[in-house]
């Protein structure tokens, strides 16, 4: 049986501001390093075969590319168009994460998608993002 690992990416309520960093203890005593994104020690402890990063256009991308993970300089022309684009508060779009997907796959072990959602501001953007969460799972999948 396949994993699959979905997370949700946010963004902080105070403009400008990183995600605070806090370890995680999952009931076994040992804390994870300090990181702002649960999901990485989440695929870290569960080790999927996919991991599904889903958020807005507004939430913090650029967090998963220059926040917890040690990238080098790997990819570092996208990751710098995709910083550029926060930092002139321009949405990002699905052509700016796909090309990093690769990156992050090579750090974690696992398939990654990056994909985006709507706000869910009513019933058809709800549906929405059911579509893309059942989009992004396989039949037979267990799903955390």
């Amino acid at each position: 049986m396949n994993q699959t690992l979905i997370t949700f990416l946010g963004r902080t309520s105070s403009g400008g501001a990183a995600y605070r960093k806090t370890c995680y203890d999952f009931g076994d005593g040992k804390a994870s390093d300090p990181v702002a994104f649960l999901g990485w020690p989440l695929a870290e402890r569960l080790k999927p075969r996919r991991m599904v990063i889903l958020g807005t256009s507004g939430s913090m991308w650029d967090h998963l590319f220059e926040g917890d993970l040690n990238l080098g300089s790997a990819a570092e022309n996208e990751r710098l168009k995709l910083l550029h684009k926060m930092d002139q508060d321009q949405e990002v779009e699905p052509d700016d994460l796909q090309p990093l997907e690769p990156l992050l796959e090579e750090r974690l072990g696992c398939d990654v998608r990056l994909r985006m959602i709507p706000y869910c501001r009513n019933q058809a953007e709800q549906a929405e993002l059911l579509q893309i969460l059942a989009a992004n799972v396989e039949t037979g999948d267990r799903v955390h």
